[in-house]
């Protein structure tokens, strides 16, 4: 759907797409499902490939805390829960100055902060690893430093299974000394 708008000086009309439709009632996009934390985050626990439109998104949240660089632009959110243990790998490939990063609470980034990336400029790839630690959702937000972003952001998301656990003996003794 499109959303037309009469531009400042009154001379013409503006078009936007707007992706996930038309309030025709109040001229405006309707806001991407994923917009905030809570239901609307897209699950990503089976992994995969992710796209969005920056543009479509609002500035939610600032990732300062976790990235340790601002980040006042657009955001998108995205969820995981998985079996604790499981390794979590997020890649954030964007062609603005981009940022990724993991909390288990949205309200309180500075203090649930697990992982976050803001390593540079436009076209960074941004990379964040982090393990499961519990059955709680964990929130991943695709950001951006500026309010001016635009483009197509690509989220990847893996997750494997460790190799072994912590303190894990690679070899097993039996009684009589001899290994397995």
């Amino acid at each position: 759907a499109a959303l037309e708008t009469c531009n400042i000086a009154g001379t013409g009309y503006t078009s936007r797409n707007c992706a996930f439709g038309c309030d025709a009632m109040n001229p405006a996009c309707i806001p991407p499902p994923n917009e905030q934390c809570g239901a609307g985050a897209i699950d990503v626990s089976m992994g995969g490939v992710f796209t969005g439109t920056i543009e479509d998104y609002a500035n939610d949240y600032n990732g300062n805390d976790c990235t340790g660089w601002s980040s006042n632009g657009s955001d998108a959110v995205y969820s995981i829960t998985g079996a604790i243990g499981d390794i979590v790998t997020v890649t954030l490939d964007t062609p603005f100055d981009g940022s990724v990063y993991a909390v288990t609470d949205c309200g309180d980034i500075a203090n649930t902060c697990i992982d976050g990336a803001d390593d540079g400029g436009s076209t960074t790839v941004e990379v964040i690893e982090f393990i499961i630690r519990d059955t709680n959702p964990i929130y991943i937000i695709a950001d951006t430093f500026s309010s001016s972003a635009s483009g197509t952001y690509t989220l990847t998301v893996t997750t494997q299974v460790p190799d072994c656990t912590n303190y894990e003996q690679a070899i097993t003794c039996q009684a009589d000394g001899t290994t397995l």
